[in-house]
């Protein structure tokens, strides 16, 4: 923590702050797609190969995202989160090359691999035409150099005396000082740690960011390694950002992580102790929802204001989702929870075409060799992403209800988010005869329920009860009265009924729902 004479002279350093573009609560209602600049999309009539593997710049630009706008619009992502955009270390180190922008060298320049200055502004002009948001990643903490000292040379760095770094130490990931006063990298790629207690160096930053912010037009910013800088820092970095901060605090546990996001420090946090979780809750085999039920109330217990938390399945620094899985209706659940629970969906780039890498660097991938293709998952994230801006727009208290657990089975859990119930599985495709019973809903007996993902419609039992039966596997259930759906482009026209004596209605995505038993076949599951 810095004196308070040492604070009190660092905030006389602010720039005028701009007016705030796009705070928590426009971010709130936003959904956000990860790219990879690099390995995203090529510049029309630009051809590369790319193995993961190479650790190299692969040719993605500015100017491709901009050509494919229309494929994440499509899925309804709302905003893009694109890589770190300044300079970064030049050549070829041992963990290959910068290409994933996170080994900054001078936050003054460009990183023209990504493209030009011009063509970035293109890009946010762009986005902004669509109504889209623009989020940029920003590292702070530390520079890319040469060596660990006394050799290095911070010659053509953003901060070029020794004042302006931390004393060399090796971190000890275990204590909070060493994490924000120590050095990342290791000898073959050192990360000198900018020494945010210098306040030359906070007033740059504080300059620096409120300009960039201005000038790009930017709505957001990413902070990386977040916990590796002191809390009080971010406040005031923000506060001259003038638009929302969310950062990574790569900690499994709500209590120190929920620390990150005040009034003092971040808006929000990547929600890693929920990720974590999620993926225990929903993997195959060996999955069990008992520790994702109590996270969800960790979460609620410790942070300020889950709602902005940004909750994700899969980004640069944790393993692709088909690795946590054999069955691909596991991902389908795990999909629905993270976008209809509380939380800013995020869904890191190929997501959708079902990318494989395990770790960094085979989870960086190139997207251009699935040629974009409108896949069963692409429909899916765009269908839970019509449906949630749907919800958020016409009926607010799904935003502002956080979510119920109603009842739970290691295999299956039962959520209330507002309107909406979710019933959601890890038992994967083959059939099985069970069910699971959600009593004392919030909807009233001989009531209709549409399954989102389905459009099948059902009736609600005696005693205000839904019974999910999973005879034809664990497909996600997204139920919601049916009145509800008017106008929402989701199962407003097309609705079939289930009879008890009949089958499913087909589902647009490519599988037949589990039917939903209520009434006496409830009243008959109780009695055995």
């Amino acid at each position: 923590m810095l004196p308070t004479a040492l604070l009190a002279l660092a905030a006389l350093a602010l720039p005028a702050s701009p007016v705030r573009a796009a705070g928590a609560d426009d971010w709130r209602t936003k959904s956000i797609y990860q790219i990879l600049t690099d390995r995203f999309a090529l510049p029309p009539g630009v051809t590369s190969d790319c193995d993961p593997r190479d650790q190299r710049y692969c040719g993605g630009t500015y100017t491709g995202i901009i050509d494919k706008l229309d494929y994440i619009q499509g899925m309804g992502f709302s905003a893009i989160w694109i890589s770190p955009t300044v300079k970064g270390y030049q050549g070829r180190t041992a963990y290959g090359e910068g290409y994933h922008g996170y080994w900054p060298v001078n936050i003054f320049e460009p990183n023209e691999h990504f493209g030009t200055n011009d063509e970035l502004k293109k890009l946010s002009d762009a986005l902004h035409a669509r109504n889209m948001y623009l989020m940029v990643d920003i590292v702070v903490n530390h520079v890319a150099v040469n060596a660990l000292p006394p050799n290095t040379d911070y010659s053509g760095d953003e901060f070029t005396s020794n004042l302006d770094y931390h004393p060399y130490c090796e971190i000890e990931y275990s204590n909070t000082t060493s994490e924000e006063l120590c050095w990342m990298g290791d000898d073959k790629l050192p990360l000198a740690d900018v020494n945010t207690e210098n306040p030359e160096v906070i007033s740059t930053f504080n300059s620096w960011i409120a300009d960039f912010v201005d000038t790009y037009k930017v709505d957001g910013l990413r902070i990386d390694a977040a916990k590796h800088i002191r809390k009080d820092f971010w406040g005031p970095f923000c506060k001259s950002a003038g638009v929302f901060c969310i950062g990574e605090v790569f900690n499994g546990d709500t209590a120190s992580t929920s620390e990150y996001q005040s009034s003092d420090s971040l808006d929000s946090v990547l929600n890693y102790p929920l990720h974590f979780q999620t993926v225990q809750g929903f993997r195959n085999p060996g999955g069990n929802t008992s520790a994702l039920v109590d996270m969800i109330g960790d979460v609620q217990r410790d942070f300020a204001d889950p709602s902005v938390l940004g909750s994700f399945l899969e980004c640069h620094d944790v393993a692709r989702w088909m690795n946590h899985t054999v069955d691909p209706i596991n991902y389908n659940n795990a999909l629905t929870f993270q976008f209809l629970t509380d939380g800013i969906p995020i869904t890191y780039y190929g997501g959708e075409q079902d990318l494989t890498g395990i770790a960094d660097p085979l989870n960086r991938e190139p997207l251009w060799p699935t040629n974009y293709a409108n896949t069963t998952r692409y429909q899916l994230v765009a269908r839970l992403n019509k449906l949630r801006t749907f919800l958020i727009n016409n009926h607010p208290e799904f935003l502002s209800s956080p979510t119920q657990v109603l009842t739970h089975t290691d295999q299956d859990v039962a959520l209330q988010k507002g309107p909406l119930l979710l019933v959601l599985s890890n038992r994967g495709s083959p059939p099985a005869d069970a069910n699971i019973a959600v009593l004392d809903t919030i909807y009233g007996s001989g009531s209709s329920l549409t399954d989102a993902l389905t459009c099948t419609r059902y009736p609600v039992g005696s005693g205000n009860s839904v019974l999910v039966n999973w005879k034809n596997g664990g497909h996600p259930q997204v139920l919601l009265e049916t009145e509800l759906y008017h106008g929402s482009g989701v199962c407003d026209q097309t609705a079939t009924e289930a009879h008890f004596t009949g089958g499913n209605s087909a589902s647009s995505l490519s599988y037949t729902s589990s039917l939903l038993f209520v009434g006496a076949l409830l009243s008959a599951a109780l009695a055995l």
